[in-house]
């Protein structure tokens, strides 16, 4: 069973490399579970964030790329 893990674990890997559009979180009304209120006009004002949490109800952290 580790066997499997480990390997089903690479083949994730190596298909985020190979393929790392694959892999990709669209953000819409319905995986946010809410309505969107605004959206930026500018496409270049737009940031990318890597990775986030969430510490309460009004705070988060961000790693921008």
């Amino acid at each position: 069973m580790k066997q499997l893990i480990n390997t089903f674990m690479v083949v994730v890997i190596l298909i985020s490399v190979i393929f790392p559009t694959a892999i990709s979180a669209k953000v819409t009304e319905e995986t946010l579970g809410c309505k969107i209120l605004a959206e930026s006009q500018n496409k270049s004002e737009l940031i990318n964030v890597r990775d986030f949490s969430v510490i309460d109800g009004d705070t988060a952290d961000f790693i921008l790329d």
